[in-house]
């Protein structure tokens, strides 16, 4: 049984697509992946940090190993993603690293390792399976950023927040140049979820100023890509979703 339920939502544009979500061993990754596979999609989920965690037995879904930061394992990644389902026509781009606190403890080569994962990563998934997108003249891109990629980060972790605020601004980017393709690109910015980014001491300081008043769930940013990576969704590109709770407002 799925750890998160979608139960009651049905939204055109899911039924036979393969879609490959990234950082999704477990939490909002996990959920989005979870989620779009209910819709009917068949699901590759890319990770290099499963922990041993089960293998998944739904044969509509596709456990592997990659660093995204790696242009060769992306590439053989979504190479057997293509042999096994076929050409992704949903990418969602959300792994993501948090790195160390404040610019004096985060060395040259943790602030490169924190953009390799979080942006590079994000460019090299888009690049590879772009071409087959082009060629169906459709395809969903959604980049997972963070709240923090807007307002930068009060917690002190700057290489995160600004490796997000790039995120944000690689979907803004390559929208324009496939937007008559039939390809939206997206980004979301969650904030105050529960996973393991936020399980650090002093989170519920900023918690309480969560306007609905309680942390978010990774089936929250699900419900939200499970939107913008529909075909309901072909009027909406180059977009920011907040998915904070009235944390940040803009």
């Amino acid at each position: 049984m799925s750890a998160w339920t979608f139960e009651g939502i049905k939204l055109p544009g899911y039924e036979g697509r393969v879609a490959v979500v990234t950082g999704a061993a477990r939490n909002i990754g996990r959920a989005i992946a979870e989620a779009m596979r209910e819709q009917g999609a068949q699901v590759a989920l890319l990770d290099m940090d499963w922990q041993g965690e089960d293998l998944l037995d739904d044969p509509g879904m596709l456990a592997l190993d990659c660093d995204v930061a790696d242009e060769a394992a992306v590439d053989a990644a979504i190479s057997q993603v293509e042999a096994t389902f076929g050409a992704p026509s949903i990418l969602v781009n959300n792994a993501g690293i948090l790195g160390p606190a404040g610019v004096p403890n985060t060395s040259l080569e943790e602030w490169k390792r924190v953009f390799d994962v979080n942006s590079t990563g994000a460019f090299l998934c888009i690049r590879r399976v772009l071409p087959a997108m082009r060629e169906a003249r459709y395809g969903r891109i959604i980049n997972v950023g963070s709240n923090s990629g807007k307002m930068g980060s009060l917690s002190g972790v700057t290489a995160y927040a600004a490796s997000k605020g790039a995120v944000h601004t690689l979907a803004k980017a390559v929208a324009p140049e496939v937007a008559k393709e039939g390809i939206t690109v997206n980004a979301l910015a969650p904030s105050m979820v529960h996973s393991r980014m936020t399980e650090r001491p002093n989170m519920d300081q900023y918690a309480k100023l969560v306007l609905v008043g309680r942390m978010g769930t990774p089936s929250d940013v699900a419900y939200a890509a499970l939107f913008l990576g529909s075909s309901a969704a072909s009027f909406i590109t180059a977009e920011v979703m907040d998915v904070n709770g009235g944390y940040y407002i803009d």
